[in-house]
């Protein structure tokens, strides 16, 4: 029930600033796509750690609003572009086509995330450099994703600390980067702001790890591994 509320201020945003209806219905198309892939009752780390650390450490309304919408578009984007990767891009959005998922998840990695954190009731330095942490998050998330579809030619030799690297980029580096804006748009204090980076990424590795050996066992509910 809660998490809805995001999701229908997610859409409204982009309708509110989409140039055309056709790039509306596309949006909305992968937006309802993953909420309809949810269970009203499921933990969404993307939203719920958010709204914990706002808990913790004091944020206005509009603002945690904003940052939810920010991070929601964030892990669409992620989500997008990791199935295109894996192979499961079809399955999971509904046989859309590859084209449109890269152009979704160009616009709501670079486009509709930095609107929604413009709309916080922060300063403008502080939304700028918001805005640069998120896009230095996303480049450690590309080159991660890039190191997974590499590491898939030597599987076999892998070691723990490679796994963890490319985990750590991936994942960690998203809920990094979700439980770090929360906390430089709410504090000023640089060791909360790091504490809650490191929260976000130590989040974001277990629960990566966790899906991965989930899959593992499995394999009909993902394609990590057979890729």
């Amino acid at each position: 029930m809660v998490h809805s509320l995001f999701f229908d201020k997610a859409k409204n945003l982009v309708a509110e600033t989409s140039v055309s209806q056709n790039q509306i219905e596309l949006l909305h198309d992968f937006i309802d796509k993953l909420y309809f892939h949810t269970d009203e009752s499921e933990f969404l780390p993307y939203i719920y750690l958010p709204l914990l650390i706002t808990k913790a450490i004091g944020s206005d309304e509009d603002t945690t609003s904003n940052i939810c919408m920010a991070t929601l578009f964030i892990k669409l984007a992620a989500d997008i572009a990791d199935d295109l990767a894996d192979g499961d891009f079809n399955k999971n959005w509904n046989y859309k086509s590859i084209n449109s998922g890269l152009l979704a998840s160009i616009l709501f990695s670079s486009s509709y995330s930095y609107i929604a954190i413009d709309q916080c009731n922060v300063n403008s330095d502080l939304k700028n450099s918001v805005k640069v942490f998120i896009s230095n998050s996303i480049i450690s998330m590309s080159a991660g994703q890039q190191d997974d579809i590499d590491m898939t030619k030597k599987l076999l030799n892998l070691s723990a600390d490679d796994i963890l690297k490319i985990v750590s980029s991936k994942s960690g580096r998203a809920f990094a980067c979700f439980a770090r804006i929360v906390a430089e748009l709410n504090s000023s204090d640089i060791s909360i702001i790091k504490r809650c980076e490191l929260i976000g990424l130590n989040l974001g590795i277990s629960l990566q790890l966790q899906s991965d050996c989930y899959e593992l066992m499995s394999p009909d509910e993902g394609r990590d591994f057979f890729n």
